[in-house]
């Protein structure tokens, strides 16, 4: 069985305000290489845009494009 890591997915309180949107923190389980592929995408956007990126705001990211890609914009 795979190792798997628990990622909270939750932003600083100024993050919420800032994105006026409501985020819920909850847990997913991912394998330790998904995280490790996280933590660097989050690095390379940092640099690149030179805003802090998190995990989670990665993750967002994804979904998003998942969706839209889907034809559902959130």
């Amino acid at each position: 069985m795979a190792n798997l890591c628990a990622l909270r997915l939750y932003e600083p309180l100024w993050y919420i305000k800032l994105m006026e949107e409501k985020l819920v923190k909850f847990t997913v389980y991912l394998e330790e290489e998904v995280l490790e592929a996280l933590e660097e995408a989050a690095r390379e956007y940092t640099a690149q845009t030179g805003k802090r990126w998190s995990k989670a705001a990665v993750i967002r990211l994804a979904l998003s494009e998942f969706f839209r890609q889907r034809g559902k914009l959130l």
